[in-house]
């Protein structure tokens, strides 16, 4: 059994970040650096100190800072650390254009919210408007409203 490092018996943070793409993919608190080592994956670097997944990544054996993500939709590209946008414009449209369409109604009840419209005019004089132009309700029968 080994003597605890630093010889205080306090704990030394490690992160452990995957070879293949550099990414973090754990953290270690121990004394004892056997039990550090034994507790290592094979295929892992292992850094002294603690380096968060979100901010960190190994590039070339040094701990690199990542740069701030852009939004949404972005992926890292781990051999250029840089961002790439992966976002479809076609699906952002189509996602914005339905998110922005309603109903007829609905369309209405906000406009009257908003003050555009009076109520009264939200929908009954279209109606009137509509059988005016419609020959087919000149012709109904008497007693039958229009």
């Amino acid at each position: 059994m080994s003597a605890p490092l630093f010889g205080t018996g306090a704990e030394a943070q490690y992160t452990l970040f995957e070879l293949r793409f550099g990414e973090v993919c754990g953290h270690l608190a121990m004394t004892n650096f056997d039990d550090v080592l034994a507790n290592t994956p094979l295929n892992v670097a292992l850094i002294e100190g603690h380096y968060p997944a979100d901010e960190f990544i190994l590039v070339d054996g040094v701990v690199t800072a990542l740069p701030p993500k852009p939004g949404p939709g972005w992926v890292l590209n781990p051999e250029t650390v840089e961002w790439i946008d992966m976002r479809d414009p076609e699906a952002e449209h189509e996602g914005r254009r339905a998110a922005a369409s309603m109903s007829r109604s609905d369309f209405l009840l906000a406009a009257i919210r908003a003050g555009i419209i009076p109520p009264e005019d939200a929908g009954q004089r279209r109606a009137e408007k509509s059988r005016r132009r419609c020959g087919c309700f000149r012709r109904v029968p008497g007693g039958v409203a229009a």
